[in-house]
């Protein structure tokens, strides 16, 4: 059964159609893959009550919440920064934390912390970044022990949870290393950026699922390109077809 129209006309007109339609699908398939992730309709409409954000109202730290917070640093130093008791450690993160390794790794001391010979056992002088209903972010300097012979202190940012009544450490993460000699320039102070492995991993995990869910959505519309594709096929096939039997036509005329 012959599904084009007997018209060369016409099927020049629907090849014509079919011609556009594949250039439209490609379009479209090129504009949602090189789109960025903040073009993703999910954020809302600019400017609509949906996508206001309102940052919660900034909290006083009490007493209370700040012997919470030394008692959980007293023991999370030594436990991760110094690798003593990683276990230990484990008991003191957050759930968040937790996840960035395995309990092996716990147990091993491969954990997203960057270890350092800390000097002291308390560690109560650290700065207030911001303070949020249950949740405290601090600068924490740590000093070096004797036998670290190039680096004096470290500065980490560590990020606190109050989960059960409990503070615990959501972060740890180096922000500056102090050198005991100073670099060629002058400078004794080096800047680390690079050593958060918690944040590094998030984010690496979700630009993996950005792509492989925008991939799974071009699945139907590459499948249409497809089909349509296959269409303008069978009418350039039928076109050709046509025009050699119209020579073979005049050429038996001849």
């Amino acid at each position: 059964m012959n599904l084009l129209p007997a018209s060369p006309r016409r099927r020049r007109r629907l090849a014509r159609l079919g011609v556009v339609l594949a250039v439209a699908l490609a379009v479209l398939v090129s504009t949602l893959v090189l789109r960025g992730p903040a073009d993703d309709d999910s954020e809302g409409v600019a400017g609509s009550q949906a996508n206001v954000y309102v940052p919660p109202e900034p909290v006083r730290v009490t007493k209370e919440m700040r012997r919470g917070i030394n008692a959980t640093l007293d023991r999370f130093v030594p436990a991760a920064v110094r690798r003593e008791d990683p276990m230990a450690a484990r008991d003191l993160a957050t759930p968040g934390l937790r996840a960035s390794a395995t309990r092996k790794q716990w147990e091993r001391g491969e954990i997203p912390v960057y270890p350092f010979r800390a000097k002291g056992s308390e560690f109560h002088g650290w700065t207030l970044n911001y303070s949020i209903p249950n949740n405290v972010n601090v600068d924490l300097m740590v000093q070096a022990t004797a036998e670290e012979k190039e680096v004096s202190g470290i500065a980490y940012t560590v990020d606190l949870r109050r989960v059960g009544g409990r503070w615990l450490v959501e972060s740890f993460f180096p922000t500056a290393q102090f050198q005991r000699v100073a670099a060629p320039n002058g400078s004794r102070v080096v800047a680390q950026p690079d050593l958060a492995p918690t944040q590094n991993r998030d984010a690496a995990t979700r630009t993996s699922a950005d792509v492989t869910n925008r991939m799974i959505a071009l699945v139907p519309l590459l499948v249409a390109l497809i089909g349509v594709l296959l269409v303008i096929g069978v009418f350039v096939t039928q076109y050709l077809r046509g025009k050699k039997a119209e020579r073979d036509y005049l050429a038996g005329r001849l």
